[in-house]
């Protein structure tokens, strides 16, 4: 692919550390989780749900009030449009898999409707199964043969394995046998076609074990159970940086050492043993001009952010990196510098950054390796094993001193222990002059049809 992935960690005063990690943490971050619980909310979400998309533009009218709202005030306009875009992304992958999940259980239920014993087949057709095996063999025979008409192979698909004819051809019969079935109104057709399917498009002289039959069914009974779980489970849910559910978790065990039945019991387990972020949602800054690009007497490399005032961040990475940012520098300057020679009357028109290599850019904080919070992991197993064991005394003794880890936790400083990092996709063709000079012509015959497009349709 001519697009790729560059990353660094970029380092700076404390002071523009704290002002970056507060706006991600207590303004876009809680932006993001307010807006991923208004979504579900919304009058055309069960739309949504059928479809398996939902439009961006109605993130953006749910996040338009909340720009004068506090606590989500004051953000330079990039992190709005950051925040619409990753909860946009967060829901669309989401409605993607209820859509896939509700395709499997419609599947399945159908299957299962379909599905019967024999003794149930006797009953319901009138015949017994001698009957119906001498009528389905000749039902299988004449969708055999016509699907091998209809799937003559070419002279491509004669290169194919025998194998894999083999199992196209199953795929084609099954699924012909299944359209007749849904066509067929005659109930002793139907139950003769439910035979085939059930017993994989072949005709079984040995009588059917009852019990390996119930097993079955109870199989995929229990199949579709999970797939309706699955389509019930929770919607996506925002970074929980304080770690309230836990902290609830534990004081409600604090409150009521016996839990009222399994249930309660594992959503306690679950509130206890559930991974929580430490890190704020990630910027993403789309367009190559939001990122400015300075150098100082040591050739040390720093980066400013559209919006973040005049905060500027070190470029820390390695050579074979360093040189993609050195070039992102050069880029900068041959573009102020075309800027300055169309005010002097030297050219017509200033370069376009699209023709630059950068073309967008990501900041993120990631988890230090020493940090406080990962010692809330070793309460936590210790807490529930106390728990299990039903010595609460104990327990009790370890919440008490989580509540004393909290007040030193608040004390401690997480933009000095959490790294932050930039991360840059740049189009590698647009390293060279003969790759530039291909985009350059690519972009002007696509401007050059849309002009012509629009002429034509006047």
């Amino acid at each position: 692919m001519s697009v790729k992935t560059i990353e660094c960690r970029i380092v700076a005063k404390s002071e523009s550390l704290q002002y970056l990690w507060e706006l991600m943490t207590q303004r876009n971050t809680l932006l993001i989780n307010e807006l991923l619980a208004q979504v579900p909310n919304h009058p055309d979400f069960e739309e949504w749900l059928q479809q398996g998309n939902l439009p961006q533009k109605a993130i953006k009218e749910l996040c338009a009030p909340l720009k004068k709202q506090e606590p989500f005030v004051n953000q330079p306009g990039r992190f709005y449009t950051s925040a619409i875009a990753l909860v946009h992304y967060m829901f669309k992958s989401w409605l993607k898999v209820q859509k896939k999940l509700r395709q499997k259980i419609k599947g399945k239920e159908r299957w299962l409707a379909m599905l019967r014993s024999d003794i149930e087949l006797e009953r319901e057709s009138g015949k017994d199964m001698t009957q119906i095996r001498l009528q389905a063999a000749k039902i299988l025979k004449k969708t055999e043969e016509k699907v091998i008409n209809q799937h003559s192979p070419n002279k491509s698909q004669r290169k194919k394995t025998k194998k894999k004819k083999s199992q196209k051809k199953s795929s084609n019969i099954f699924a012909s046998l299944f359209h007749k079935y849904d066509e067929a109104k005659d109930i002793s057709a139907k139950c003769v076609l439910a035979y085939l399917l059930k017993n994989n498009c072949q005709v079984n002289e040995d009588d059917e074990d009852p019990e390996k039959y119930a097993l079955y069914r109870r199989k995929k009974e229990i199949e579709v159970e999970r797939l309706k779980k699955q389509l019930k489970s929770r919607l996506p849910l925002g970074r929980d940086l304080k770690h309230k559910t836990w902290c609830e978790a534990l004081e409600a065990l604090e409150d009521n050492y016996v839990a009222e039945d399994n249930l309660e019991a594992r959503s306690w387990q679950d509130n206890l043993l559930r991974k929580s972020a430490t890190v704020p949602y990630p910027v993403a800054y789309e367009s190559n001009t939001d990122l400015t690009w300075l150098e100082d007497e040591q050739e040390n490399l720093f980066v400013k952010f559209n919006g973040l005032g005049n905060h500027k961040f070190e470029i820390r990475c390695d050579i074979r990196q360093f040189d993609w940012f050195r070039r992102f520098l050069a880029d900068q300057k041959l573009k102020e510098k075309s800027k300055q020679d169309k005010k002097r009357g030297l050219r017509e028109t200033e370069l376009s950054s699209a023709l630059f290599g950068l073309r967008s850019g990501r900041i993120l904080w990631r988890e230090g390796e020493q940090q406080p919070d990962k010692r809330k992991k070793t309460i936590t197993r210790a807490f529930l094993l106390l728990f299990l064991a039903r010595d609460y005394k104990l327990a009790i003794d370890l919440l008490q001193g989580y509540k004393q880890l909290k007040k030193r936790l608040r004390q401690e400083q997480p933009w000095n222990y959490h790294k932050l990092y930039l991360q840059c996709s740049v189009d590698t063709r647009l390293w060279t002059s003969e790759g530039t000079a291909v985009i350059a012509r690519q972009k002007t015959n696509a401007s050059q049809n849309a002009i012509g497009y629009v002429l034509h349709n006047k």
